[in-house]
């Protein structure tokens, strides 16, 4: 058998050391609370945590189904039929173009087109969700 050059076991050793970098580096961008709160300024002349507004209230958002709040009468029939449920996932497309994502629905909204801003969004959506002084269990 034959060993392998210098250089080799070099490249080997660097390729070891660099891989869970390069898997860190590629990470996508976990949402930025402090930085979501900014962004919910663009939310908050339809919607509110605790209280319906002309959108429907967002304590417990991410996680929900779409148009199941029993107390907001005014969801489009796009959404109530869309059988989706608020993730992670769902959100950020929807967030990104909610007429593209879900036509016909009544969120006029060109959306965000930054996805680490919708990130930081859907991350303070979250954090207000958890803080029972923002949104009390059984509201």
């Amino acid at each position: 058998m034959v060993s392998p050059s210098p250089l080799r076991r070099v490249a080997v050793f660097a390729a070891a050391i660099l891989s869970p970098l390069a898997v860190f580096a590629a990470s996508p961008h976990e949402g930025d609370p402090a930085a979501g709160k900014v962004m919910y300024t663009e939310c908050a002349g339809c919607h509110a945590f605790n209280v319906n507004k002309v959108g429907p209230k967002h304590c417990g958002v991410v996680g929900r189904k779409a148009g199941s709040l029993p107390d907001f009468a005014n969801y489009s029939e796009a959404i109530t039929e869309s059988k989706l449920v608020w993730n992670e996932k769902n959100l950020n497309a929807f967030l990104a173009d909610p007429m593209g994502f879900l036509p016909d629905t009544t969120m006029q909204y060109a959306g965000v087109p930054d996805e680490e801003s919708r990130l930081d969004l859907i991350a303070y959506l979250k954090q207000m969700s958890a803080d029972p002084k923002v949104c009390p269990k059984g509201k």
